[in-house]
């Protein structure tokens, strides 16, 4: 059990400084976790982000603000087509021209 709560501990303050960094770098409030403290985050009352997302954006040094214009895009997507939805690595790669291997 003793394993358990450390591994627990330790995810949880991990997860904490992740999302401080990634706010500090987007200039942008957390809010809360929509699902599970696992799955989706809600920042400044209008933006959400997968935490696998965040992870790719702070692990491959994106550059400020791509993680915004991916969710707005995403945003402008809606209800024209569900094909036109695509993950934030593949948005990346197509209108970005980033490498992210």
């Amino acid at each position: 059990m003793r394993n358990i709560e450390l591994a627990l501990d330790n995810f949880d303050q991990a997860l904490e400084d992740l999302i401080e960094a990634f706010c500090f770098k987007q200039g942008i409030e957390f809010d809360f976790f929509i699902d599970s403290e696992c799955g989706l985050a809600s920042f400044n009352g209008n933006l959400f982000f997968e935490l696998t997302d965040i992870h790719l954006d702070l692990s491959h040094d994106i550059p400020n603000g791509y993680i915004i214009d991916y969710h707005n895009s995403q945003l402008n997507n809606l209800g024209i087509s569900e094909q036109l939805l695509e993950t934030y690595a593949t948005w990346l790669i197509n209108y970005k021209n980033l490498n992210i291997q």
